[in-house]
């Protein structure tokens, strides 16, 4: 929510409530497709996640709620002429990540390090969307491809930290994740340097871009920041880590002040 914010104000574009109330659908249900699908793989509830072992108890329940949400914004992109400009577009994203993860979910461990990268993609994607179809494909500058390549690093950055924090309950699960190719440790480097490059990119760009984007580039180096900052810090819970990190991809809410 806070993200498709961030895009509309870097564009320039008005973004009507209700496609936020359908990107708040939409990210809902695939957060809880994904958390579905790792409950499957649970073997042992008392070294699973806690919100794993919720779904898998409730699992009927839940899926028929995805399903319904899935028809309702269905109905509003159909129906709601504000929504109209969303239905093809909308429709044929939806279709990509379902298809895409369910490859995934079928590759096994074989496939398992494009999960990270594949959820940050579709992260960016969903929450850009409404605001480039907005603007215009053909108006698209320099400056957006730079902000979103960077928002999608951050988005990777994010699941890289979540799967370094989770690894022991993740084998325990048997779920997948970048380290089915790479070590924990070079998991940390990568992590360290990631943040690292993103932090001096984002001073660069805070110097040398126009003012009108200083704005946009403070709020993605705070993240950067606050990222590297509970990730290095000793004796974190992993669920108030998660809160965290969690919390700083809602500072884009400070453009509805500016």
């Amino acid at each position: 929510m806070a993200g498709l914010l961030f895009f509309a104000d870097l564009l320039g574009v008005t973004v009507f409530w209700e496609v936020y109330l359908l990107l708040g659908m939409a990210v809902w249900c695939i957060y809880s497709i994904d958390h579905l699908m790792d409950s499957r793989t649970i073997k042992n509830s008392k070294v699973a996640f806690p919100r794993h072992v919720f779904h898998k108890r409730y699992f009927k329940t839940i899926l028929t709620v995805v399903l319904l949400f899935a028809v309702v914004g269905f109905v509003l992109m159909l129906f709601m002429e504000k929504l109209l400009f969303l239905f093809k577009p909308g429709f044929l994203l939806s279709t990509l990540i379902v298809v895409w993860f369910a490859v995934l979910y079928k590759s096994g461990q074989k496939a398992a390090w494009l999960k990270e990268i594949s959820t940050a993609l579709v992260y960016v994607s969903g929450i850009a969307l409404a605001p480039v179809l907005l603007k215009g494909i053909g108006e698209l500058t320099f400056h957006f491809w730079l902000f979103a390549s960077i928002y999608f690093a951050i988005a990777l950055l994010n699941l890289f930290i979540l799967s370094h924090t989770d690894a022991k309950v993740d084998h325990s699960e048997g779920s997948g994740s970048i380290l089915s190719v790479i070590s924990k440790n070079v998991l940390e480097k990568f992590i360290f340097w990631i943040g690292l490059l993103l932090f001096i990119l984002l001073v660069g760009m805070l110097i040398y871009l126009p003012s009108y984007f200083k704005m946009h580039t403070g709020i993605l180096l705070l993240i950067v920041g606050l990222h590297l900052l509970y990730f290095f810090s000793k004796n974190q819970k992993k669920e108030a880590l998660r809160q965290k990190l969690e919390a700083s991809f809602m500072i884009p809410l400070i453009l509805l002040i500016f």
